[in-house]
């Protein structure tokens, strides 16, 4: 819903007219400070993610283990018209998404007639910082239009906190605390369309949309599990590559659609 509404936007903008409409000015300095949406793939993640929903969903009356969805990236970005045709410019990006689970357990073991019942939640949280420059090329039988590339490197995030809060009815329980992170940098890539409407000399509205690849290969972290049983409190920590509930090594694909909408402003313009 979230891409429908910004590319609706987007189309919209595109329908309106401005009496002052021409190409960027030559020598003119640019910028541009932007919000928008970003589809993010998140293959392993939101896969781990459905495996550990339908695990809990065996053993609970409620389960709300939703997958991650999109983020909501913003920055800026700084550049300079070299000719009517070509802008080069660099910048900065952040976005950031998250995801609450809650898992209600409440069942008894057919074998022993144990009752087993609490509380598990969870927490993933998942974030990148991008620094990038833009290649752009406008089309000057059409002022306004243009096409952009873009090539950078982006430090990507993923953390975990998980909460156990269970006990049998055979005096065995668990209240524990699981937290992970994994990080690493990567390189980040786009192509893009776009439009800009001027609402001034100086100013104006752009949009653009396209795709960004931007994807963390087995990222490495630390990891803290500390909780109690019946036996006694323990705890444990390492670090090493993200993995999954069954061992596997996850990577984090942030890549996916990148909607935009800013605002630019130009400085030193000709006389």
């Amino acid at each position: 819903m979230k891409i429908g509404i910004a590319g609706l936007a987007l189309a919209c903008l595109m329908t309106i007219t401005c009496t002052s409409h021409a190409a960027p000015d030559p020598g003119t300095f640019y910028l541009r400070g932007f919000l928008g949406y970003a589809s993010q793939a998140l293959g392993d993640v939101n896969d781990e993610i459905e495996n550990t929903g339908s695990f809990l969903s065996l053993v609970s009356t409620r389960t709300d283990w939703e997958k991650i969805g999109g983020a909501v990236p913003f920055g800026a970005e700084f550049g300079y018209q070299f000719s009517p045709m070509v802008s080069l410019g660099v910048g900065l990006g952040y976005q950031r998404s998250s995801r609450d689970h809650s898992a209600d357990i409440d069942f008894i073991d057919p074998s022993s007639g144990t009752a087993t019942a609490g509380l598990v939640t969870e927490e993933p949280k998942l974030s990148i910082f991008d620094f990038f420059g833009t290649v752009t090329l406008w089309a000057p039988s059409a002022p306004g239009l243009h096409f952009s590339g873009q090539l950078g490197v982006a430090r990507g995030k993923y953390e975990i906190t998980q909460h156990v809060d269970v006990s049998s009815s055979d005096g065995t329980f668990e209240v524990s605390t699981f937290e992970g992170s994994a990080e690493k940098t990567t390189v980040l890539a786009g192509i893009f369309a776009g439009y800009e409407w001027p609402i001034s000399p100086m100013a104006g509205v752009a949009g653009r949309v396209g795709y960004r690849f931007c994807k963390l290969s087995t990222p490495e972290g630390d990891f803290t599990y500390l909780g109690q049983t019946e036996a006694g409190p323990f705890s444990d920590s390492g670090s090493g590559p993200l993995t999954d509930m069954n061992g596997n090594t996850m990577d984090v694909d942030f890549s996916g659609v990148l909607i935009e909408l800013g605002f630019t402003v130009r400085l030193g313009a000709p006389r």
